[in-house]
C-alpha cells in the first residue's frame, strides 16, 4: 500500500499554493478480499509526465506469484481507483 500512496504524491500537486483542493486518498476494503485506495486527480504544475512503470511493477509482481485479477485500477478525469487483491 505504501507504493501506492507514493505514487499519489509523486503524481499529484501537493503544495498548498499548488492547488485549492488539496490531494484526499480513501483507503477501503471491498468484497473479494481487496484493499481499495482512491485518490482525486490533482494536475501537477510543470513535468506532469508519467513512465507508468508503478502500475506495471504492481501488475508484475501478481503475475510472478500467479494471482489472477490481483490488480485492478479505474481512472476517470475526476479521480484514479485502484484495487490490490490481498494476499
Amino acid at each position: 500500500m505504501n507504493v501506492l500512496i507514493v505514487e499519489d504524491e509523486s503524481h499529484t500537486a501537493l503544495l498548498l499554493q499548488e492547488t485549492k483542493n488539496p490531494l484526499q486518498i480513501n483507503i477501503s476494503s471491498t468484497e473479494g478480499f481487496y484493499v481499495s485506495v482512491c485518490n482525486n486527480i490533482q494536475a501537477k504544475i510543470g513535468d506532469n509526465s508519467s513512465t507508468g512503470m508503478g502500475l506495471e511493477l504492481l501488475r508484475r509482481r501478481y503475475e510472478l506469484m500467479n494471482i489472477e485479477h490481483g490488480l485492478n485500477f479505474n481512472h476517470t478525469p475526476e479521480q484514479f481507483c485502484i484495487q490490490l487483491k490481498l494476499l
